[in-house]
């Protein structure tokens, strides 16, 4: 005697079509986790950027203090940073507070200069401070 037997060995059309809509939902989920990661990463890299830029100006002006003779307000504070090298790369450097910041360290008067180094089209800012003899 032969057997009958069904031939219903594949999948049927409607469940492709559930396991295609539950895997793009899926896919969906995990693309937008990484493009909104990818935003973070990119806006810390222009954050460590202007923190370079502020660590090397403040350097800059450790080095020349000695042969500076005006203090450093923001017009002196930009004619030397252009004077010493360009590549600010739409980095903004301010100097803020007052110019007679003077400090009183372990008997030794020393000035606090504070750099504002502004960066992502001057939305966000990072400040930099040091006592300078």
């Amino acid at each position: 005697m032969f057997v009958l037997r069904s031939k219903n060995n594949g999948f049927t059309l409607i469940e492709i079509l559930i396991s295609l809509a539950i895997i793009s939902i899926i896919a969906a989920s995990i693309l937008g986790a990484f493009a909104s990661n990818f935003s973070i990463i990119y806006s810390m890299g222009r954050k460590s950027q202007a923190v370079e830029e502020g660590k090397r100006i403040i350097d800059l002006i450790i080095a020349e203090r000695d042969i500076m003779t005006v203090p450093f307000d923001n017009t002196t504070l930009t004619a030397f940073i252009n004077s010493k090298d360009d590549t600010t790369d739409n980095l903004t450097v301010s100097r803020e507070g007052n110019v007679d910041n003077a400090y009183t360290v372990l008997g030794t008067v020393k000035e606090k200069i504070t750099i504002k180094v502004s960066y992502q089209n001057n939305t966000k800012f990072v400040y930099l401070t040091t006592l300078l003899q």
